[in-house]
């Protein structure tokens, strides 16, 4: 089902989810297009946002950050991401927590 809640389980929802990878710690890092953000899901299957929310194109700590279409992640040895946002043209740095 669409949708843009975090949470657990069926109670999280997603807003066209078009790429995955995995952290350091075996978390599956989600480029949640139509919802404008990242989304980390634990191995428990809780589901958070850690960054973006809003359409547009801004650095800034979770929320504040702005994406246009993130459609690709990945993740360096010291767990930063890296994600292309594909209509924003940029690739952007999210450093780990």
């Amino acid at each position: 089902m669409q949708g843009d809640a975090d949470g657990s389980g069926s109670t999280a929802s997603f807003n066209l989810p078009v790429k995955m990878s995995f952290d350091t710690e075996g978390n599956i890092l989600v480029c949640d297009a139509g919802n404008f953000k990242i989304r980390k899901v634990t191995r428990n299957g809780v589901v958070t946002t850690i960054a973006g929310g809003t359409f547009g194109n801004a650095d800034g700590d979770g929320p504040l950050a702005q994406f246009q279409t993130p459609s690709a992640i990945c993740v360096d040895a010291s767990g930063n991401m890296y994600v292309t946002d594909l209509n924003a043209h940029t690739i952007r740095k999210i450093t780990r927590e």
